[in-house]
């Protein structure tokens, strides 16, 4: 998976994202959903949290994934991970 991402990440920004790359994502948000799932559920130690989440932070800089990330977080289904003004830092409530 992250050779697909960093290649999607590669790509121009103002490149429409193709059908193949749109996959590729919808898969990541989903795996990242249950990780955080997993994070809050005391299943996964916050340092391997923060990992991931840095990596979310990372792929999330190129317009064309947060674009598509910020039209699906409207699904609302993703466990309750949300990326607030470039924020994502979710703590445990």
């Amino acid at each position: 998976m992250n050779e697909k991402l960093n290649c999607i990440y590669r790509q121009p920004t103002d490149m429409p994202l193709r059908v193949d790359e749109i996959c590729a994502l919808f898969t990541y948000f989903k795996l990242c959903g249950e990780e955080y799932f997993y994070f809050q559920e005391d299943f996964i130690h916050p340092r391997v949290w923060q990992a991931w989440e840095n990596g979310m932070k990372f792929f999330r800089q190129n317009p064309r994934i947060k674009k598509l990330r910020d039209e699906d977080l409207k699904s609302d289904t993703y466990y309750g991970l949300n990326f607030e003004d470039d924020d994502e830092t979710k703590s445990k409530s």
